[in-house]
């Protein structure tokens, strides 16, 4: 049976404990670690771009997660990804799309497009349109998306 004494070493080695725990944690940098799966597939990008008839396609899903230390704090989860990734079309499908709608010479640094095919991003002019997003892409928001006048379109959006 234990005494008055004992327990009030026990709840007072407890709060010394927890308040050792807090000014831990409070020491700890937080980080983003970013998780991502790579597709081939039109899933993503038949979901999102609407009147573009698309030859094939490749995209990350990117789930970024807050940590603080080893342990997660938050993260965007399944309904909130980042996706980024090209698109390809026919030459068919460029012309039209140069004819129908006004495109500015882009010259700013590129999206980052992690696993997907660097080649597509490989010298040449990208160009980009509002009236094209407004279009096409069925988010409006918070959106990078270049063309190069000839066989790709690259993007780069977060669904959030």
């Amino acid at each position: 049976m234990m005494n008055f004494r004992n327990k009030r070493i026990i709840q007072i080695v407890t709060i010394l404990l927890m308040i050792s725990i807090i000014i831990a944690g409070c020491n700890l940098k937080t980080h983003t670690v970013l998780k991502s799966d790579y597709h081939t597939d039109t899933k993503v990008t038949d979901k999102y771009f609407d009147n573009l008839n698309i030859t094939r396609s490749e995209y990350e899903t990117v789930y970024p997660s807050e940590y603080m230390g080893k342990m997660e704090i938050g993260s965007m989860g399944p309904t909130d990804p980042i996706y980024h990734g090209a698109i390809f079309i026919s030459d068919m499908e460029a012309e039209r799309l140069m004819q129908d709608y006004e495109w500015e010479k882009d010259t700013s640094a590129l999206p980052d497009l992690g696993e997907v095919n660097k080649s597509v991003t490989w010298g040449g002019e990208w160009y980009v349109s509002k009236a094209f997003n407004q279009d096409v892409f069925k988010l409006g928001h918070d959106e990078d998306i270049r063309f190069n006048g000839k066989d790709t379109i690259i993007f780069s959006f977060g669904t959030y």
